[in-house]
This record gives C-alpha cells, sequence and structure tokens, in this order.
C-alpha cells in the first residue's frame, strides 16, 4: 500500500481549559521531532499560528502559568516579527477559553512519516494533560508500521496500568477519575482509527510487511 512520507503525523483535539499543565506540555516538547500549532483564544481575542518546540517551552517557562498572561505572551510572540500566520478574530464574551493544540511527529526509525490528516475532536472534553497523554498514546501506536505489529486492544490494554496509575496519583479514585480514564483511551482510540485505513490494519496486524 502506497504511503505518503512527505507529510508527518498531525492532530487536531480541542480542549477547554481549566488548569492547563504546562510542565507536562514543556516535556512534552523536549523532544525536538515534536512542534506545536497554537489556535488560543480567551473571551476577546483569538490568535493563531505556529511555534516550534524549544521556542514555545521557552514562551511557557517565561509565564506565570496563568491564562490571560499565556494568551498574551503567544500573541506577542506570533505579532513580533516571526513568520508566521496570524488571525485574529472576535469571539462571544461568553466563550469559555479553549486552547487548540495539533502536533506533528517527523520522520521516524521506519524512513517516513504517515499522513494521517487532521481530526478535529469537539464533543469530547479533556482536562489539559489527559488529552495530551491520549495524544501522546495515538501517536506512539500510529507509528508501528513496522515490526512486530499488534492489535489496538492489546496496545491499550498495555497503556491502561499506566494511564490509571497516573490518574490515581491524586488519591481521587473515584467515577470522575475513572470516566477520564475512559475519555483518554477514546480519544486515542479515535484517533488512530481516524481517516487512513493503512494505519488501522497496521494496528490490527494484517499490514503486509
Amino acid at each position: 500500500m502506497d504511503v505518503d512520507n512527505s507529510t508527518p503525523h498531525e492532530f487536531v483535539c480541542e480542549i477547554t481549559i481549566e488548569n492547563f499543565p504546562y510542565a507536562v506540555l514543556t516535556e512534552f516538547l523536549q523532544e525536538p521531532q515534536n512542534a506545536i500549532r497554537i489556535h488560543a483564544w480567551d473571551e476577546e481575542d483569538c490568535w493563531s499560528g505556529q511555534l516550534e518546540g524549544q521556542e514555545l517551552a521557552n514562551l511557557l517557562e517565561s509565564t506565570d502559568q496563568s491564562w490571560e498572561e499565556f494568551c498574551t505572551e503567544t500573541h506577542r510572540a506570533f505579532t513580533s516579527g516571526r513568520p508566521y500566520a496570524v488571525t485574529s478574530e472576535r469571539k462571544s464574551r461568553a466563550q469559555k477559553p479553549v486552547l487548540t493544540l495539533s502536533w506533528s511527529r517527523s520522520s521516524g526509525s521506519d524512513g517516513g512519516a504517515v499522513d494521517l490528516g487532521s481530526l478535529v475532536l469537539s464533543k469530547i472534553t479533556l482536562s489539559g494533560e489527559a488529552a495530551i497523554r491520549a495524544m501522546k498514546l495515538a501517536l506512539k501506536h500510529s507509528t508501528k508500521l513496522t515490526g512486530k505489529r499488534k492489535s489496538l486492544t492489546e496496545s491499550l490494554e498495555k497503556e491502561k496500568g499506566g494511564f490509571r496509575e497516573a490518574l490515581q496519583n491524586a488519591k481521587e479514585i473515584g467515577p470522575v477519575r475513572q470516566a477520564e480514564y475512559q475519555k483518554i483511551v477514546s480519544v486515542a482510540t479515535l484517533l488512530v482509527n481516524s481517516k487512513a485505513d493503512y494505519v488501522k490494519d497496521a494496528l490490527s496486524g494484517d499490514a503486509p510487511a
């Protein structure tokens, strides 16, 4: 099956932000192959553009981790001469702060990146940390196109222990945490089962060697 090696993986997930885990995102950005595109708006304004991983990590570290300052600093970064497309649009004052993250991964050891297209999950709301975990899970399994094949179910089952442990660290082991965990698995499943049949085949073990 033909695979487009010229386009990197790209996932898009819309996240309603309450207490955004800047440290988690900063850690994710330490990997040089990860890049972030931001589309963020507060109650009034909307800015969008792209920042490279380390540059965004530095930006996050320079804020006091408040949503307002993050939006302000992001807008300043986009309008300070960097060659990024910047858009601004008016939003209703009733609009909750939303951060849309999309990140791409360059070619890995398999010799090429796979174009999965974009999947916008506007009806599933996760905390920032849970959404990032779901993205990382999806990214991890979508790149298993060579070597030993495992079914999506088996792969997700192996991840459950790690996710469950992380969610229980806050000692809130109850229906809310269990529901959050189920959302993580659901989002990751939707992402890896997005628009590319050859990715589904690879994850189910049916792809050609």
